[in-house]
């Protein structure tokens, strides 16, 4: 968030393969690799622990959740677009400051 200065990153946790069975470490560096090799770490979730702990269901694609620094679940979404995310990022900087 270049205009606000928060600092944020992305993180993708792959649950299942493309057969739809836990994934392997391949599958994080193949679905890595279908990204265009992004700066983002791809990481592999085969014993599902990310995705218990956070209100994304797994039926609809992609889930996103934001963490606060202190590894708070702030808000989770569904579906592409970011910008709900956002603002629950901002919301949550701007009344920790």
């Amino acid at each position: 968030m270049d205009e606000t200065g928060i600092d944020f990153s992305f993180i993708a946790v792959v649950y299942e393969n493309s057969v739809g069975t836990e994934p392997t470490g391949q599958d994080a560096m193949d679905y890595a690799a279908a990204l265009g090799n992004p700066a983002l770490p791809v990481l592999a979730d085969p014993s599902l622990q990310v995705l218990d702990v956070t209100e994304f269901d797994g039926t609809v694609f992609p889930g996103q959740c934001a963490l606060s620094p202190e590894m708070e679940m702030l808000k989770c979404t569904e579906g592409h677009g970011h910008d709900d995310l956002f603002d629950v990022i901002r919301e949550h900087a701007q009344s920790n400051r």
